[in-house]
């Protein structure tokens, strides 16, 4: 996977919301993952 210095991630389950575990889902910069809630990440 090439680094272009962002990410966007969904943390669909984890931990501290007492889930058995963690799910991450990585959503790759698309028109559809702009119209989602989750954590982006970008290099400064």
């Amino acid at each position: 996977m090439d680094n272009h210095g962002y990410g966007k991630v969904v943390l669909e389950q984890t931990l501290a919301k007492r889930n058995p575990g963690c799910r991450v889902v990585y959503l790759k910069p698309t028109e559809e993952a702009g119209a989602v809630q989750g954590r982006e990440y970008i290099k400064g």
